[in-house]
């Protein structure tokens, strides 16, 4: 239920890029058979602030009744960690024609303060001496927390081949 929060990360990073190739075997007159061509980057951090805002409806619907919920997320952090690698290997299999394998990931992490405030719109007036706003049973309110996280990571991986034309 709850998307992709609105809001900025800032994240200072250092990286390393590294390129090369590599012989593969070797004919009788020492001459190299093939090569290997390597690509790697590497960037990460231990510093990363964020300020987000990640709003949230969500429409509750019977026959008879529609009632919303609506809930702000928020989060403020100035303790985060990031990484994130890329790489991918080149091997010609025939003239003009290069195999390769990829691969790449992310990881992020973020600590620090964070917030719900929930409001419920009822499809109906509630008696007074009914705590729920509606049958769906949601309830109002709102809480923090100096301990709240979020973590996103990604991967990928792939082969193909590329023609040099």
């Amino acid at each position: 239920m709850v998307g992709d929060p609105l809001g900025k990360t800032w994240i200072p990073y250092a990286g390393l890029r590294i390129t090369g190739r590599k012989c593969v075997g070797k004919d009788c007159c020492g001459n190299a058979i093939s090569r290997l061509t390597y690509k790697l980057r590497l960037i990460g951090s231990v510093i990363a602030w964020n300020k987000w805002s990640d709003p949230v409806n969500i429409n509750c619907a019977s026959a008879a009744l529609t009632e919303t919920s609506r809930t702000l997320y928020t989060m403020s952090s100035n303790r985060g960690y990031f990484l994130e690698t890329e790489g991918e290997v080149f091997m010609p299999v025939a003239p003009r024609l290069d195999a390769y394998v990829w691969g790449l990931g992310s990881w992020l992490n973020l600590r620090g303060n964070g917030t719900i405030d929930a409001t419920i719109i009822p499809g109906r007036t509630a008696p007074a001496d009914d705590p729920y706003t509606d049958i769906f049973g949601g309830r109002a309110g709102s809480g923090s927390t100096d301990d709240a996280s979020y973590n996103r990571s990604y991967y990928a991986v792939g082969l193909g081949l590329r023609l040099s034309i």
